[in-house]
């Protein structure tokens, strides 16, 4: 419908970006709905209760912006969860890494 009121066609890899982004968008709404309900079973179950899912809080339309359109997860690699995208900026993982020496030898190289 698009060349008919002469705007131009759009290139190949929208339907793509469009895809991901409902796939990412309907995750993250099952991913908030499953936290939602494990709150409601914790808090009527024993509180030392071991729960081997991680319970996200309800993110702000920001955060489901940045999430969404995170380039990682729309042009190159995979689909991640929100939990994945979550720990990507807030974990200390990268403290853990041994990259210092990667980076000298790179500069050097």
């Amino acid at each position: 419908m698009t060349t008919h009121f002469g705007i131009p066609y759009p290139p190949a890899h929208t339907n793509l970006i469009q895809m991901m982004l409902t796939l990412k968008l309907v995750g993250l709404s099952f991913e908030v709905h499953d936290s939602y309900i494990m709150k409601l079973n914790q808090k009527e179950t024993k509180p030392d209760a071991k729960n081997k899912f991680i319970i996200i809080c309800q993110p702000s339309i920001v955060e489901v912006f940045h999430y969404v359109f995170c380039y990682i997860g729309i042009l190159t690699g995979p689909y991640f969860k929100y939990q994945t995208y979550w720990d990507l900026f807030n974990r200390d993982y990268w403290k853990k890494a041994a990259y210092i020496n990667l980076l000298l030898k790179k500069k050097y190289a």
